[in-house]
């Protein structure tokens, strides 16, 4: 856990972090049965993939269970990762630790999405959410080096769906130990630091975030407001 903490923070200074999830979309053949739900929002057959990875982009979790209309919170609800690390936070997220998800996913106090904006962001606000999308990058680059390293799960022709989970998870079993060996591709795909840029680039606020002294509750909103402040503060030019 220490050693994911510090991978992590040296990233973009974002503390306490053990990983990055997100869904991604596995094409597959239409199925026989209840086609229609494995259609996914693109209009293409799919299982939705949950992934967990951490900074050195293994996959510490994966979930395939899921049709193409699932979408990537729903699927976070039906996953056994958030009903095992309910059932035994501490096991799961000692410290007060989290993941990070994007905006799709819910604000808990161990899954941390960004602010979203409707134009009024404050400028810790935005900090927060560069740093943020500097950290959770790791999953789409996990995501790329998968799909470059077995070109199969760019298209999965299946006689019986069923299938499709077993060969999804056994391809992040090897992903991971081609990674563990140092087995590296050179076609790995880097995010440009202007991808990462997004709404975050134009001029900041200069108001800091007021976190309520007089409210008992740590909820996952006063601790995410915590967080910005804290990496505001400490951000370096």
């Amino acid at each position: 856990m220490e050693r994911s903490k510090n991978e992590f923070y040296t990233i973009a200074g974002f503390p306490d972090v053990i990983g990055a999830v997100d869904g991604c979309h596995i094409q597959i053949s239409a199925p026989h049965e209840n086609s229609s739900s494995y259609v996914n929002r693109n209009g293409y057959h799919s299982i939705n993939m949950q992934g967990i990875c951490d900074a050195k982009l293994q996959f510490i979790h994966v979930y395939a269970g899921c049709c193409g209309s699932v979408n990537d919170a729903r699927v976070w609800q039906l996953s056994d990762i958030r009903e095992e690390s309910e059932r035994d936070v501490e096991k799961y997220f000692p410290g007060q630790t989290h993941i990070l998800g994007d905006k799709i996913y819910p604000l808990l106090f161990n899954l941390l999405p960004p602010y979203k904006d409707y134009g009024n962001l404050l400028r810790v606000q935005r900090w927060y959410n560069l740093s943020h999308a500097r950290t959770r990058q790791v999953i789409e680059r996990a995501f790329a080096l998968l799909l470059c390293r077995f070109r199969r799960l760019k298209y999965l022709y299946l006689q019986n769906v069923e299938y499709a989970s077993l060969i999804i998870l056994a391809c992040c079993c090897l992903h991971n130990i081609c990674i563990y060996l140092n087995d590296l591709l050179d076609e790995i795909v880097n995010l440009e630091e202007d991808d990462l840029q997004g709404e975050f680039n134009d001029e900041f606020d200069d108001q800091l975030l007021q976190i309520p002294a007089d409210n008992p509750i740590f909820n996952p909103g006063i601790k995410r407001n915590v967080i910005a402040n804290t990496m505001y503060l400490n951000r370096e030019y």
